[in-house]
């Protein structure tokens, strides 16, 4: 039984959890709430799954999150500036190019993950804040 709940014991918590607030709360079980949950939690699920992949083969990644913001804001500016296809391919590009500084600089540099990853996340939210400081009343590169 031990051997149960240590592999499936946050599992069990989050059934018993859903089962106790849906019973509980009629709000809780609308279809609404559950796709806004989806919605809400997409971004995470797929960042798990990356991080998944990555803690099996032995390594960790500390920018993950960094990324995924710088990502989303290239995304919306140049969706707001541009087109949704644009903003689309921006976020990508900049999350690779994120990916491949890290790839390279811990695969061909030698340098050490967790020293990599921790400077490319403080390099990473200060670019977040460029924007802001560029033009703080309009938000460039949004449009005004």
């Amino acid at each position: 039984m031990r051997k149960f709940f240590q592999t499936y014991g946050l599992f069990v918590t989050f059934v018993v959890m859903f089962i106790v607030l849906a019973i509980w709360s009629p709000a809780f079980r609308s279809s609404q709430n559950m796709l806004n949950l989806l919605q809400q939690n997409a971004v995470n699920g797929i960042i798990a799954c990356g991080m998944t992949l990555m803690m099996i083969s032995g390594g960790f990644d500390l920018s993950v999150g960094a990324n995924a913001a710088l990502s989303g804001m290239v995304g919306a500016a140049l969706m707001l500036k541009f087109s949704i296809p644009m903003g689309m391919l921006g976020g990508i590009l900049a999350s690779t190019a994120v990916g491949l500084i890290n790839g390279l600089l811990i695969a061909k540099a030698g340098i050490n993950p967790f020293v990599t990853t921790l400077g490319t996340q403080i390099i990473t939210r200060g670019l977040i804040y460029v924007p802001r400081t560029l033009s703080p009343s309009t938000g460039f590169p949004f449009p005004t």
